[in-house]
């Protein structure tokens, strides 16, 4: 399993499918531009990482030929460009480091230093240096954790309201492009959304699994209701009086 062959599997689909969301999706960045990208954020990005941003540099927002927005390969997530990625990310640090700082409670001087110390993987309960996102939309975003550790270049989602408590959806970046590759081929839901084509975009509808009819009861249990029904009768009718 390798980044650009899942990748393929990915763009294939879409050219074929949903060519909306296909030429929505911007060409890869110079190895200069990921280098440049790399050392801006002052980690260590994991090699699957700067591989999939040889292969592509984000997705536009709206489509250049009906400006309507082009889909997207994620649910509820939009490829980020390699600018947007730092944009994101300092946004993110800055108002993390504001936040701890303006805590009465904190006495050090590196708001994100006990976090950092642990491995990959580890839940933070905040955003921190060594996370770069690379999709982001409505609140939430997908980051690969840089972290040292066994699970160095997990996949893990970050909500504002759930910060990265979740933990790591995914091993790395090929095995969640795998995992979207699957679904697309075969039709089936990821999680609970399943993928469908409108005007040639790729959306993510929702799955909403059919109610199971409730099964008649056994032939006994429907006796025993009988049963208790005529007691029911015949308590009722001597209450009342009749014959």
């Amino acid at each position: 399993m390798t980044v650009s062959a899942e990748w393929a599997r990915i763009i294939r689909w879409c050219s074929r499918h949903a060519p909306v969301t296909a030429r929505g999706i911007e060409p890869g960045a110079s190895p200069d531009e990921i280098a440049a990208a790399e050392t801006a954020t002052g980690v260590t990005w994991p090699d699957d990482l700067r591989e999939w941003y040889a292969l592509q540099n984000g997705a536009r927002f709206q489509d250049e030929r009906t400006g309507i927005f082009p889909g997207s390969v994620f649910p509820l997530h939009v490829l980020l460009s390699l600018d947007q990625v730092l944009e994101r990310r300092d946004d993110l640090l800055s108002l993390w480091r504001q936040m701890i700082l303006s805590d009465p409670d904190f006495t050090g001087s590196d708001p994100f230093e006990i976090p950092e110390s642990e491995p990959a993987g580890t839940t933070a309960w905040m955003f921190l240096p060594s996370f770069v996102p690379f999709t982001s939309q409505s609140g939430f975003l997908y980051f690969v954790d840089t972290r040292p550790g066994p699970r160095h270049g997990c996949v893990t989602e970050y909500a504002h309201a759930d910060v990265d408590s979740r933990g790591p959806k995914w091993s790395g970046i090929a095995t969640m492009l795998a995992t979207h590759a699957d679904s697309l081929e075969s039709g089936t839901p990821l999680a609970n959304f399943r993928p469908v084509v409108v005007d040639g975009a790729l959306k993510w509808e929702v799955d909403v699994p059919p109610a199971v009819p409730k099964a008649p009861p056994p032939q006994r249990d429907r006796e025993e209701d009988a049963e208790a029904r005529l007691v029911k009768d015949e308590m009722r009718r001597r209450l009342m009086g009749g014959p």
